[in-house]
């Protein structure tokens, strides 16, 4: 199973955002890799412009084995994906997507290979 975890992004400038992990995300985080069933973990880090970054953590065991780094050229909102959202009331931007279906510019064959 692939997980995407979208993760609450701090405003810097125009145009460009930084990662903030909140205790929440990194709880949700722990209790998701307790799952056996999730093999990797998609987590947005950067995004300037229409330029994001995803760094891809492989997990076997619970355990990171592989990290690898991903990026592409569209919008968060642009994706075409189908997802069960799981969010806290008090962190409204963070939302887990179960199954990325496709994007614009990565295929689902062309995650397959980089994973």
């Amino acid at each position: 199973m692939i997980i995407r975890v979208n993760l609450q992004f701090l405003y810097r400038r125009p145009n460009q955002y930084k990662r903030k992990l909140s205790e929440w995300d990194i709880q949700m985080m722990t209790q998701l890799t307790k799952l056996s069933l999730i093999k990797y973990l998609i987590i947005d880090i950067t995004r300037l412009k229409n330029l994001v970054n995803f760094t891809i953590l492989e997990l076997q065991n619970n355990n990171i084995v592989n990290v690898k780094s991903l990026q592409t050229l569209i919008h968060l909102q642009d994706l075409d994906i189908s997802y069960n959202s799981i969010q806290d009331p008090t962190q409204p931007n963070v939302v887990i997507n179960k199954k990325i279906s496709k994007t614009n510019s990565i295929s689902p064959k062309k995650l397959t290979e980089i994973l």
